[in-house]
């Protein structure tokens, strides 16, 4: 007879743990990974099978004074390196914009950063 593998909950505070969240509007899906407060990459890909994605994609945690945006190239899909470690229990958002000036864009898709 065999048995199911039990799970095991850890009980340390000092393990870090994944990061893989995702998240679609009707604009845009946006999927971040990273370890811990650690985000080593955002996806952002147009919500529709055929869209294009704004001229920019970014990514923005206010916590921390952080914000970055890169040229999409009118992909449908672009995968943008943020490799920074934030503040825990910050708010990450991510999406596409028309311009690359500092925002809070009404289509963002946010996150909260915690280890």
């Amino acid at each position: 007879m065999s048995t199911a593998p039990t799970a095991v909950a850890a009980s340390q505070t000092d393990i870090m743990r994944p990061l893989n969240a995702s998240s679609c509007n009707k604009v845009v899906c946006v999927s971040v990974s990273g370890v811990g407060t650690y985000v080593d990459n955002e996806v952002i890909t147009a919500a529709t099978p055929n869209g294009k994605l704004a001229k920019y994609v970014y990514a923005q945690d206010d916590s921390d004074k952080y914000w970055e945006a890169t040229p999409s190239g009118g992909a449908h899909s672009k995968k943008f390196n943020i490799w920074t470690s934030f503040t825990n229990n910050s708010r990450f958002c991510g999406g596409a914009a028309p311009d690359s000036t500092p925002a809070d864009h009404s289509d963002s898709l946010c996150f909260t950063i915690h280890n």
